[in-house]
Order: structure tokens, then sequence, then C-alpha cells
């Protein structure tokens, strides 16, 4: 039999329910930090009167009861609700979305399509995305739509795979390239100027050390040749007379390391060219 006793709670065979009928069920701990979050802290368990009520204490705690009882049934109602707009349990006890998930107009969650790339995969593409960028890669627009949107986690594995491994060939074959650009540079001859001055057909040649080709070196070496061919014939100790006061006024050097050779006089007297 039932009977109704103080506060308005109801006795069946010593099961104990308040009038919302959610006493004594357990909904997990989720939804009772759901209604700790609901419920105003003045209706908290052992809150004290206001001081804005006059009455006496025990009178408050039976209206904090009964109000705190009927907000338990709101909160339950709204609960249930939301798990039923898509909500999880523990996305409303702690009172916010998880990343990634938004509310449509018609209130209800969107969740973000669980990627089946794995992260080994959205590595490569964020690696070969980068390559492709530093080497001026060029990227058709299919394959680029694919691979950005493998970034944030969206097709699939093998239709990314097939891009990536495309994209990672290109960058290596464009590497190869460059490679082979740099050591045919490298293995071209350069000429360092030792000091100032004008060769051939009166062009100026100033301090540095530049890439020549074959017929300009050609030129200098045969240039430099006919001018110690005239101090030899007249006998100078050197070619400061025709406007050279060091010699020689630059040297030939072909591929391999840079030599570190200062341009200074080799030594008293005659000068000598290497």
């Amino acid at each position: 039999m039932a009977s109704k006793g103080n506060n308005g709670r109801v006795r069946r065979q010593g099961t104990t329910t308040t009038a919302t009928g959610d006493e004594g069920l357990d909904f997990g701990h989720e939804f009772e930090a759901f209604c700790r979050h609901k419920l105003a802290p003045e209706l908290h368990e052992g809150a004290p009167p206001p001081p804005t009520w006059g009455g006496p204490p025990e009178a408050w705690e039976r209206l904090r009861q009964a109000a705190a009882t009927v907000r338990r049934g709101e909160s339950l109602r709204d609960f249930a609700a939301a798990i039923c707009r898509g909500w999880t349990a523990s996305e409303l006890a702690e009172g916010s979305l998880s990343h990634g998930s938004v509310i449509d107009a018609s209130g209800r969650v969107i969740r973000p399509p669980v990627s089946e790339l794995s992260a080994e995969i959205v590595g490569r593409v964020e690696s070969v995305l980068e390559a492709a960028r530093v080497n001026f890669v060029k990227i058709g627009g299919v394959a680029e739509s694919v691979l950005r949107a493998a970034v944030r986690g969206a097709g699939t594995q093998r239709e990314v795979t097939v891009h990536v491994e495309s994209l990672e060939s290109a960058v290596r074959q464009r590497e190869i390239e460059q490679r082979a650009a740099r050591d045919e540079v490298d293995a071209r001859a350069r000429v360092r100027v030792l000091t100032s001055f004008r060769g051939p057909g009166g062009r100026a040649y100033a301090l540095g050390l530049f890439a020549i080709e074959a017929d300009e070196m050609a030129m200098l070496r045969e240039w430099e040749a006919k001018l110690e061919a005239m101090r030899d014939q007249h006998n100078w100790d050197d070619l400061a007379s025709v406007g050279f006061p060091t010699w020689p006024v630059f040297e030939i050097i072909q591929g391999g390391p840079e030599p570190q050779r200062p341009a200074t006089q080799l030594h008293a007297g005659r000068r000598h060219s290497p």
C-alpha cells in the first residue's frame, strides 16, 4: 500500500521516490553533474537561507528541498531531450560539445565524419605537401583537393595513398633534377679575380669568384700568356709598366674545392704565373 509522507515523498514498500519519480534511480554521475550545473547555488543541499528570507531556517529548508526536487525533474527532462538530439552524457556533464561537433539549425548535434586515415598517412601528406612547396612541384587540382582534405582527416586510405605516392615520386624526381643541376654548376670552371683588371677586349673584371664558360676561359688564358711572353721578351721583373703591379690577377678553378690562395707576390724579383 502506498502512503504519502512529509515533503511530498511517496513510500512504496520500502522504496522511496520523490514526486518526480526518479529518487533511488541511478542515472550516472554525468546526470548528477548536469543537475548541479542547472541548480542555482542557493538551492544546493546545505546552502543557508538567503538574506532576503524572513522565515525560520526550517521553513527555508523545506522550500529549498521542494524547489530542488522540481528543478531535478526539469533537469531530467532536459537531460533526456539533449541525449535524443545527439549530445553524449559526458558532454552534458561538462557543459560543452566535443571538438569538431556543432549544433545545426534544428538543434541537433552534427558530428565530424570519423576518419579512416591512419596517422602515418596523414603525416606523409603533410610532409609531401611541404616538400612540393619548397621544390616548386606543381600539384594537379584533383590531387591537391584530395591531399588538402586528408590533412583534415577526410578521404579514404586507398585514394589518399595513391595521390601521396604520386606526389612523392614527383618530388623525388625534382630533387634529382635539382641535384644534377647543382653538380653541373659545381663542375663548371670558375675564375677567381684576385685584383680588379681589364682583360681581353677591355672587359672589366671585379674582385670575386665567378662562373666562366670555356671560350671565355680560353681567351683569358691566351691573354695571360701574351702578357707573360711580353714580360719574358723584355726581361721585366714584373708587369707594373703595363698596368699590373701584382701578378697573377686571376686564377682558374676547374671544379672541386675552392683553393685558398691570396693575391700576393710569390717571391722578390720576378713573378711567375702558377
